[in-house]
């Protein structure tokens, strides 16, 4: 896996999640930070797009499945995922956003800080 700049994802992570950066801003984010998506999946799924977060999904979590589903007393989404690990599938991560898409990138965004090492190299 690409190495990350672990701090600087942690602070995307927090405003993907409070819904406070502008989504234009991802363009800059995303390739400062190591990752090997296109900065235009991030920011589409962003701002609600499931088939970028699908795609996105694709090139931060390759090797993960996942599930999105909706509270059911909330009006909020969450999305887990999943890596396969000696035939059964482990949960890595679980994040909630205001829409599926949203829920999404974050769980592969927390997915890439957990599994990626650190540009200094710690975990």
């Amino acid at each position: 896996m690409t190495l990350v700049n672990k701090d600087a994802l942690r602070k995307l992570i927090m405003a993907v999640g409070a819904g406070t950066i502008p989504p234009h801003d991802l363009d800059a984010f995303i390739p400062a930070l190591g990752l090997n998506t296109t900065s235009g999946d991030a920011h589409m799924a962003y701002r609600g797009s499931l088939d970028a977060a699908l795609r996105a999904h694709e090139v931060l979590a390759p090797d993960c499945g996942y599930h999105i589903y909706s509270s059911p007393s909330r009006d909020y989404w969450i999305a887990t995922v999943f890596r396969p690990e000696g035939g059964t599938f482990r949960e890595w991560v679980a994040s909630s956003g205001n829409n599926p898409a949203r829920a999404l990138l974050l769980a592969d965004l927390k997915y890439v800080k957990a599994a990626a090492p650190d540009q200094t190299g710690a975990v």
